[in-house]
């Protein structure tokens, strides 16, 4: 049994996650006409991002880079199989070498500004690359009491705040690109409430953000206005809060996470 990651052209996939699955089992089934070997059918990018990971991890059919593996001591383990396409690279690697290939394919894919999916992960993580122009981020929320309000914030400004975070002095911020698209945060770094705002047709459409669950009872989120009422699955903590408010950063559709999504749009009608 083997962990398998991919990597792909950007522009090719989808970004909407169901739509994205869809697109990569299509992919999946092989369809170009052509053998998925030759690392030349790829796309530039594609082919400079896999030049560097054989270094690693070399490729378990190619006969030279196999012969050249074998004589060295304890690396059996490091070959891979991979499926090369003109949009994706596929890599099967060993279960012995899972994190370090993760960590190694996932940093080459945000290098080369290819994305990234994590197909075997428990949670099926989906990277894409930052956009060339970077959106300017607004912050605002609560610091040592004060209401503090920043204009273009980076992501290290807002991870050091949800770091920090306290239910009484620095309870709560907001992260927006606009009133119609934003993710915002109360509560502390242990327990913590995080809801996301999209822009739509008929205006926004407003969610509260929750890991997947059967059992879901009333829990109370404390924070320097009171409290907030949400339920158990929505309690979420720091590096959850990481994880989502840099996606939002990103790419601002935060559907890429394998969160649920409770909508409570009807509440600012």
């Amino acid at each position: 049994m083997s962990y398998d990651l991919m990597v792909f052209e950007p522009s090719s996939a989808p970004r909407e996650r169901h739509a994205f699955m869809d697109w990569f089992e299509q992919q999946a089934q092989w369809p170009e006409n052509h053998d998925y070997d030759d690392p030349l059918v790829c796309s530039e990018a594609l082919q400079c991002l896999y030049r560097e990971l054989l270094e690693h991890f070399p490729n378990m059919n190619a006969a030279v880079e196999v012969t050249d593996v074998i004589e060295e001591p304890e690396t059996e383990d490091r070959l891979t199989d991979y499926s090369l396409g003109s949009a994706v690279i596929y890599a099967a690697f060993s279960y012995s070498v899972a994190e370090e290939a993760y960590g190694i394919m996932r940093n080459l894919a945000i290098e080369h500004k290819v994305g990234f999916f994590d197909v075997s992960g428990e949670d099926g993580e989906i990277i894409f690359p930052e956009a060339q122009n970077k959106t300017t981020m607004q912050f605002q929320g609560q610091v040592d009491n004060h209401l503090v309000e920043e204009e273009a914030v980076d992501f290290a400004f807002v991870e050091k705040f949800l770091k920090q975070m306290n239910h009484s002095t620095s309870s709560f911020c907001t992260v927006s690109l606009n009133d119609f698209c934003y993710i915002q945060c109360a509560g502390s770094s242990k327990e913590m409430t995080i809801e996301w705002r999209e822009g739509s047709e008929s205006g926004f459409r407003h969610f509260v953000i929750g890991r997947h669950a059967l059992i879901k009872i009333k829990r109370r989120i404390k924070y320097s206005g009171g409290n907030i009422i949400i339920k158990s699955n929505e309690v979420l903590h720091f590096e959850d809060a990481r994880l989502l408010f840099k996606v939002f950063f990103e790419q601002t559709d935060i559907r890429s996470l394998t969160y649920s999504l409770r909508e409570t749009t009807e509440m600012f009608e």
